[in-house]
């Protein structure tokens, strides 16, 4: 979430048109994380890992302060309905069916 308030950051500063090194910086910054984002947190299933290791370990569980990954979208951090998107809400799904 952190690269959807350096992009809020950017468009304030755009907004009142200073410190527009800050703004491109914080631009950039965004785009960095969101790329590592998708490059490295998504899962063989198609949707978000909660924690990765580093070495190529994953581990997937919805997170205690977005209880429902659903909410990403509402968050910010996508743009639009992702095909990634649209398997969180099957995973979650399913998650919710399983017997117990």
């Amino acid at each position: 979430m952190l690269a959807v308030e350096l992009d809020h950051i950017a468009e304030i500063l755009e907004e009142l048109n200073v410190h527009q090194n800050i703004s491109s910086k914080s631009r950039e910054y965004s785009k960095t994380i969101r790329q590592a984002v998708w490059d490295h947190t998504i899962t063989s299933k198609g949707i978000f890992a909660y924690e990765t290791d580093g070495f190529g370990g994953q581990i997937i569980m919805d997170d205690g302060n977005v209880p429902v990954r659903t909410l990403y979208l509402g968050l910010g951090y996508y743009l639009t309905i992702s095909r990634s998107y649209q398997c969180h809400i099957l995973v979650s799904w399913i998650e919710t069916k399983r017997p117990t």
